[in-house]
C-alpha cells in the first residue's frame, strides 16, 4: 500500500512537471532587440518573464535577464502569420484568424507585436459577438503596460466591446482615463466614444460640440479618427436640422478622406 501510494504521488508530480515543460516549450522564443534606457542594444532571442518583470535574453555570449525598469523599448520583425490573419478578418473570416492571433499574443508577450496582434484579436472577437473575450484581450495589454501600449485601433475596439457588453460604467471610467492619461490618438478616440454615449442618451448637441467638433478641431493631427468624427458631426447636424452645416462636414470628409469607410457610407446615403 505504501509503495502504491508513493508511486501515485510520484506519478502525479511527474505529470505536473510534464505539463509545465509542455507549456513552456509551447511558448516560442522570438528574435528581438532590447533597447535599454542607457542606449545599449541587446539582440538575441527574447522571452518575457512576467512573474519577475524581466526579459530573458539569449545571446551568443550567454543568457541575461534585463529588468523592465531598464528597458526603453523592444523591437522585433513582424510575425510571419500576422498579415495572413488580418487578411482573414478583412475577408469576413474573423473566426479563422483567432488561433494565429492568440499564438502571436502569447509568443510576443511584451515584445512589440503582442499589442498589435491584440488589437486584431479583439476585433475578431468583436466580429464574432464575443464581447467579453474582446474586453479581456484588450485589458491584458492595458494592465501589462498602461495606455501607451494600446493603439487607437485597440482602444476603438475595446470601447465598442464595453458598449456592446453593457459595461457602461467601466466604459465611462476608461474614456476619462484615456483622455487624461492616454496618447493623443487614444484621447481622440475617447472624445468620439464619449460623444456617442451622449447621442445614445439623446444629447445630440452636447455630443456635437464637446465631442465630434472638438475632435475635428483639437485632434486634427490624429488622422485615423477624423473620418469618424466628420461623419458623426454631419449626422448630428442633420438631426438638429442644420443641413447646410451637415453638407460642409460631408464635403470635408469626402475631400480629405475619400478612401475611408465613412466616406463610403456618406456617398451611399446621398
Amino acid at each position: 500500500m505504501i509503495t502504491r501510494k508513493s508511486d501515485n504521488i510520484y506519478m502525479k508530480a511527474a505529470c505536473a512537471l510534464l505539463v509545465l515543460l509542455v507549456a513552456s516549450s509551447a511558448m516560442a522564443d522570438v528574435r528581438a532587440i532590447i533597447i535599454k534606457k542607457s542606449g545599449q542594444q541587446v539582440p538575441g532571442t527574447v522571452r518575457w518573464k512576467g512573474s519577475t518583470k524581466v526579459y530573458v535574453v539569449k545571446t551568443a555570449s550567454g543568457t541575461f535577464q534585463i529588468p523592465l525598469s531598464d528597458v526603453s523599448s523592444v523591437r522585433a520583425p513582424k510575425p510571419s502569420s500576422l498579415d495572413g490573419a488580418v487578411s482573414k478578418i478583412r475577408a469576413g473570416a474573423a473566426a479563422a484568424a483567432i488561433p494565429a492571433l492568440k499564438r502571436i499574443v502569447e509568443d510576443y508577450e511584451m515584445v512589440q507585436w503582442d499589442a498589435v496582434a491584440t488589437g486584431y484579436l479583439a476585433e475578431a472577437y468583436l466580429k464574432n459577438n464575443m464581447y467579453d473575450d474582446a474586453v479581456r484581450a484588450a485589458e491584458k495589454i492595458l494592465n501589462s503596460g498602461g495606455m501607451h501600449r494600446a493603439s487607437s485601433e485597440l482602444m476603438e475596439v475595446y470601447c465598442q466591446a464595453l458598449m456592446k457588453s453593457g459595461k457602461f460604467s467601466k466604459l465611462q471610467m476608461m474614456l476619462t482615463r484615456m483622455i487624461e492619461t492616454g496618447s493623443r490618438s487614444a484621447a481622440a478616440v475617447a472624445q468620439v466614444k464619449r460623444a456617442d454615449i451622449e447621442v445614445k442618451n439623446g444629447n445630440v448637441q452636447n455630443a456635437l460640440v464637446d465631442g465630434y467638433l472638438r475632435t475635428i478641431v483639437l485632434y486634427r493631427d490624429v488622422a485615423s479618427v477624423q473620418p469618424e468624427a466628420l461623419y458623426k458631426a454631419m449626422d448630428a447636424f442633420k438631426q438638429m436640422g442644420h443641413h447646410s452645416r451637415a453638407q460642409k462636414m460631408r464635403k470635408k470628409l469626402l475631400a480629405e478622406y475619400p478612401q475611408s469607410t465613412y466616406s463610403a457610407k456618406a456617398r451611399a446615403e446621398s
